[in-house]
Parts: C-alpha cells; sequence; structure tokens
C-alpha cells in the first residue's frame, strides 16, 4: 500500500451522453431555422437582419445554425462576480464541477411574505426586502440575493428601483435585480455604478446580473430584449432563462420543454453577442410542469429537476455559465414538505454543477416568502456542501491505520488524540437540526426547529450590522427613488 496517496472521494452526476445532448441541439436548430422565433424590437431585427437571418412577417426571424455557432464561439466560457466592495466572490462556468462552483440565492418578486414576529401572511413591503438582505448577509452559505418580494408600499414606477436600494444597503453580497424594461435596468446600473465607483469599474468588476426571460413559446418582447441591452450598454452579465411551463407555454413532454428552451436561450444568445461580442451572459434554466389538477407551475416537481440536470449538460457541453433553481418549494408554509424539497432541489443543484441556483426559501411556488426559510436553507446548503465539497478526504492519517493499531479491538476511540484532531474538521455539526435524546431535548425545553428559526431570524435582524453603503453612494441613488 502507498503510504503517501492523497485524495477524496466526491459523488458525480452523470446526465447525458455527448450523443444524446448533440441530438437536443440539432432539434433547437431545426425550430430556429424553420419554425423561428417572434423578436419584438427594432435594434434587434436590424442586427439579425444584417447578418444573415431571414425576417419575414414582420417579426419573425429564422436563425441559420452558424450564426448560433458563432455566437457561442463569442460568448465567455468564465465570468467572475464582484461583491459590493470589489473582492471577487463568485466564479461561474467551468463545467459541471460537483458544487464546487455552484452558489445559491434567493428568488425575486413574491407578492406575499410570512410576517417573523406573527407567523402570519402579509403582503410584502419594502422593509421585507431589507430584511432579507440583512438576513442573506449573515448567512454565510447564502452567496448572493434577489428581492425576495415586491414592495406594495411603494408606487409602481419605482418599485424596482426601491427593491435595488434595499438590498444595495444591507448587504455586500452580489445581486441580481429585476427591471420592468431596458430604461429602468439603465437607471439601475447607474445606481450600481455610483456604488461601484463608476461605470467602468462597474464593467471590471460586476457585483450585479440583471434577469430577464423570454415570452414563451417563442417569443423575445421589446422589454426583455431592452434590458439584454441595457447590460450590453454597461457591460454587466445579464440572465436570460427561459421561463416556460411545460403543459401550458411548452410542449407537455420533458423533452420537447428542453428543445424549446434552448431554441429561445440560443437565439438571444445570437442577439446578444451580435450586439456586444464577448460580453457576459449567463443562460440554462429549469421547467417544472402546469399541474393539470391545480394549474399551479410546480417549482419541485421531479420534471424540473430533470430538465435541469439536461439543460445544465448542455449548456456545459458549450462551457457557458448556467442558471437554475435552489431550494424552493410548493409547500404553502414552512413545513415537512417544504424541508422535503428544500433538500432535494439543493442537493441536486449542487450535483448538476448549476452556477446560480436561485429562489433559495421559495414558498408556495413562488408566491410567498419567509425569512425563516431562507435561514434554514443556510443549513441545508452547508450539509450539501460537507457531503459533496468535503466529500470523504484520504490520506495516510486520516485513513487512521494507526490509530486502529494503536486502539485495537475493544478499545475506546474517544480520548485519542486522533479523535481530538480531526472530530471538528470532519464532523458537521447542524445549527438548527435536532440530534438530542428525547429527554434532553424536553429538558433543554423542547424547541422546534420553527422556533429555532425564528429565533435566529431575531437574532439577525437585531444584531447583525451590514458593512455601510458610501454616504455619496446612497444620496446619489435617492433621486431614482
Amino acid at each position: 500500500m502507498k503510504d503517501s496517496m492523497t485524495f477524496t472521494i466526491r459523488p458525480k452526476l452523470t446526465t447525458a451522453a455527448r450523443e444524446e445532448i448533440q441530438y437536443l441541439l440539432d432539434s433547437a436548430m431545426e425550430v430556429l431555422k424553420h419554425t423561428g422565433i417572434r423578436v419584438l424590437h427594432r435594434e434587434a431585427l436590424e442586427l439579425l437582419a444584417g447578418n444573415g437571418a431571414y425576417v419575414s412577417d414582420g417579426t419573425l426571424v429564422r436563425i441559420p445554425r452558424k450564426l448560433v455557432e458563432q455566437a457561442v464561439t463569442s460568448a465567455p466560457k468564465e465570468l467572475t462576480i464582484y461583491d459590493r466592495n470589489g473582492h471577487p466572490w463568485m466564479h461561474l462556468g467551468g463545467g459541471n464541477l460537483g458544487g464546487f462552483r455552484t452558489y445559491y440565492g434567493t428568488g425575486s418578486d413574491l407578492t406575499h411574505t410570512y410576517d417573523y414576529r406573527t407567523g402570519g401572511l402579509k403582503l410584502t413591503v419594502a422593509e421585507d426586502i431589507g430584511n432579507m438582505a440583512k438576513c442573506v448577509d449573515a448567512c454565510p452559505n447564502i452567496d448572493f440575493l434577489m428581492s425576495y418580494g415586491i414592495p406594495s408600499d411603494v408606487e409602481l414606477p419605482k418599485v424596482y428601483h426601491n427593491e435595488f436600494f434595499q438590498m444595495v444597503s444591507n448587504s455586500t453580497k452580489p445581486i441580481v435585480f429585476t427591471s420592468d424594461n431596458g430604461q429602468v435596468s439603465s437607471e439601475i446600473l447607474d445606481m450600481a455604478s455610483a456604488v461601484a465607483g463608476g461605470k467602468e469599474t462597474l464593467k471590471e468588476n460586476p457585483f450585479v446580473i440583471n434577469y430577464a426571460q423570454p415570452t414563451s413559446p417563442l417569443r423575445h418582447s421589446g422589454d426583455a430584449l431592452g434590458k439584454l441591452f441595457a447590460c450590453c450598454d454597461y457591460g454587466v452579465p445579464v440572465a436570460y432563462p427561459p421561463g416556460l411551463m411545460p403543459g401550458a407555454s411548452a410542449p407537455a413532454t420533458a423533452a420537447g420543454a428542453v428543445v424549446q428552451s434552448l431554441a429561445e436561450a440560443l437565439s438571444a444568445l445570437v442577439i446578444h453577442q451580435l450586439r456586444t461580442p464577448g460580453g457576459p451572459i449567463v443562460l440554462c434554466g429549469a421547467h417544472g410542469v402546469m399541474d393539470m389538477k391545480t394549474s399551479i407551475n410546480a417549482y419541485a416537481a421531479p420534471e424540473r429537476l430533470k430538465t435541469e440536470a439536461v439543460l445544465a449538460s448542455v449548456y456545459q457541453y458549450y462551457g457557458l455559465p448556467t442558471w437554475g433553481f435552489g431550494g424552493c418549494t410548493d409547500a404553502t408554509m414552512l413545513d415537512e414538505q417544504a424541508g422535503m424539497e428544500f433538500g432535494m432541489l439543493t442537493l441536486w443543484a449542487s450535483l448538476t454543477g448549476i452556477n446560480l441556483a436561485h429562489d433559495t426559501g421559495y414558498l408556495a411556488s413562488g408566491m410567498a416568502g419567509d425569512l425563516r426559510a431562507v435561514v434554514w436553507n443556510d443549513e441545508i446548503i452547508d450539509n450539501v456542501r460537507c457531503l459533496l465539497r468535503q466529500g470523504i478526504p484520504v490520506d495516510r492519517d486520516r485513513a487512521a491505520v494507526d490509530c486502529i493499531h494503536r486502539v485495537g479491538p475493544g478499545g475506546d476511540y474517544l480520548g485519542d488524540d486522533h479523535t481530538l484532531r480531526y472530530f471538528r474538521s470532519d464532523m458537521w455539526e447542524p445549527a438548527f437540526l435536532n440530534r438530542k435524546s428525547i429527554p434532553a431535548w424536553k429538558d433543554s425545553g423542547g424547541e422546534t426547529l420553527p422556533a429555532k428559526l425564528t429565533r435566529r431570524v431575531r437574532e439577525i435582524l437585531e444584531n447583525h450590522e451590514p458593512a455601510p453603503l458610501d454616504k455619496e453612494a446612497a444620496r446619489y441613488m435617492k433621486k431614482y427613488l
């Protein structure tokens, strides 16, 4: 036996073979060439027509394969996203690295929020977004943030500006923001430039990503492409994953949904790269189903996990950065179903190697948020990272041959130096999950998991102090509020 061997045992997920990926891509190319896609943006139409695409009926565009291949070639394969202070924070791309480049963040624009003080469900207000950002700032395993809500106490034209201000004021972590259209995106990117120290600094060290989507099936709206073009103008990344719903806005079969999703996203990639060759973009996604009994877009359906794995394989084949889902649930409240689905989606994101896993902590199929769900998912992610990133490290000392020999048959490892050396580093310890015996749990007060999570949220909001925002930047941004 070699005494010097060092390695780590980690689970790996293999999804699609090369020939299977190629079949799906060929099918998507056929859709783009023969069916086409509606492009409702004048400049995008001119770019496409001037570069070999076929425009008919005013807005219907058929895209030849060579344009897609050129766009894939010119798009950056790796992106670095920074924090508010200009420090490298997330490294995207690189293929399926088994969770080493999988980052988790909240989702955006929820209409309702569970009040952590009363437990009641209420309309989201701006304070809830600030509280979410503060919780994310304090959670070491939540890597980026989205608004987690739509502030009902803000007038409609200023909703997205206020969302961004609440996030950037209460956390230094990277932000994925949403907006109405290209004009609003430009204004928010102007706010972000003030925080970064100028437009060029923001371009060099982007701490923001703008989220946009096609309108399924097979349409790019003027507003969505306006956001994409605003990101081109500022040189910052745009995330453009299709949000289709199989059975409603896409074929009911998972394979059909994947093909349509690829056609929508790859056509956006063509437009983006024609506008700004080499510009940063994140694609991919995942698609659940329209539940035919309830008409709900099922967030935790197994179909979403399957399509995420397949789409991740395709975009990793191209070498492009990827977007997907973290721990979200169809449960309407923080219950056993929520725990099951949080765990499944979080583990799956890391296994597939998705780069940005969003919607972490979503409840009610994307309709409600709960700060307790955010801090709970922080622990779930920590558990998954222990499983996949840490895995089982093996070397001569960890293989413990000498220790086993020293303790011998019938011995006791509890007081051995080997145990004292490794129990902290090699044994994962939960913050919220219960490992006490029934008598010990009762004697300590019998605190339930929701009660622990509520207590932790209160502790964060009362005691955590995010790094303050530059006063001049804050003053500048208020003109948009």
